[in-house]
């Protein structure tokens, strides 16, 4: 599966120094990467706005 991250997320993601949280980002990033379908990503929510626009909770 495709997926897209806004590029502020992105540089968030850099400056994270709590290698804990970093480890479950790049986890959490890489479920929906290699999942056939979105009921297979846990804790996903369909966002209500015009599009298709999901969040994940960490």
């Amino acid at each position: 599966m495709k997926i897209r991250v806004l590029s502020s997320f992105e540089k968030d993601v850099l400056k994270v120094k709590n290698k804990k949280l970093a480890i479950q980002l790049q986890e959490v990033i890489e479920i929906p990467e290699n999942s056939a379908s979105l009921a297979e990503v846990n804790h996903l929510k369909k966002i209500k706005s015009k599009g298709s626009y999901y969040r994940i909770r960490v």
